[in-house]
């Protein structure tokens, strides 16, 4: 009987565990916010800023703007993504920035950037790209220039590089935090001597909610200031 008694107790304890390291949330509500549109990270690691707007959402996609301003160059894109109530999948990157709706493109790739179930454990490979994604960690806390967040930890391996990248989530909030983590190898005629891991990390800043004209008005400052850098 008291057998019996510790193999219930254990396997209840078991269950506990489990649930409490997994969420059944929607994978959407990680990577974006339902109240923010307009995110600004910045970079202790060198002179940087990355600003993210999120336009348009509709027909399950959503439409955002992302650009980076450093002391290199300005650049910047337009993704869509694609998500249901398992994933966040970008389907359309467009190397420009255009607050014009395009959410109705064809679709030109399928790299699922979020999945569940939610919880650590969960993996999955973009063959495209030969990257291979895993869900590292729930409830990870994670201090930023904004707070400090309850997050999602993916990690994403290049194997053929042995670049790495990790991101942070928080639910209802998105991407509060990216690190990347370069190997650079030192060679001596032709002879790889060592190797050293260079790490470069974004983390929330500023998130807060524009309408629409003022995102535009952003947009059209940050093409104007794209343009005249390459002049």
């Amino acid at each position: 009987m008291f057998g019996k008694l510790k193999l219930i107790l254990s396997i209840t304890m078991l269950l506990l565990i489990v649930s409490c390291s997994a969420t059944t949330a929607n994978p959407k509500t990680y990577f974006v916010s339902p109240e923010y549109n307009h995110y600004v990270y910045s970079s202790d690691d060198f002179e940087a800023k990355q600003e993210v707007y999120y336009l348009y959402e509709g027909d399950s996609k959503l439409q955002r703007v992302l650009f980076m301003d450093n002391s290199v160059n300005n650049s910047g894109v337009t993704e869509i993504f694609e998500f249901d109530s398992q994933s966040v999948t970008l389907t359309n990157i467009f190397n420009s920035i255009d607050y014009e709706d395009s959410l109705g493109a064809t679709e030109e790739y399928g790299v699922t950037v979020l999945k569940g179930p939610l919880k650590k454990g969960t993996s999955w490979v973009d063959e495209s790209a030969g990257q291979e994604y895993k869900i590292t960690g729930m409830g990870v806390k994670v201090a930023t220039k904004m707070g400090e967040f309850d997050c999602l930890e993916l990690s994403i391996t290049t194997p053929s590089t042995g670049d790495y990248e990790t991101m942070y989530f928080a639910e209802n909030i998105g991407l509060v935090k990216h690190v990347f983590t370069s190997t650079i190898q030192n060679e001596v005629d032709k002879v790889v001597v060592s190797e050293e891991e260079i790490e470069t990390s974004f983390e929330l800043e500023i998130a807060e909610t524009l309408d629409l004209e003022t995102i535009k008005g952003d947009i059209d400052s940050l093409i104007e200031s794209q343009l005249e850098q390459e002049q």
